[in-house]
């Protein structure tokens, strides 16, 4: 699954600092433009939230 995320265009997008009132909205932007593979560092501060607030808007890979 990995590898065909990155096929689609060979970049992670690393999130460090993400705050998770901003999780959802950044998550949409960079699905619409073609990221398909995100990174929330495990040392984010409230990663879990931030993480599944990014994560909500993306759809898995068919």
């Amino acid at each position: 699954m990995l590898k065909q995320a990155l096929a689609q265009n060979g970049l992670i997008a690393i999130l460090r600092g993400l705050r998770p009132q901003e999780a959802a909205a950044i998550g949409e932007v960079l699905y619409a433009t073609g990221f398909r593979v995100i990174e929330v560092p495990l040392n984010s501060p409230s990663r879990t939230t931030a993480f599944a607030s990014c994560a909500a808007p993306c759809r898995p890979i068919a």
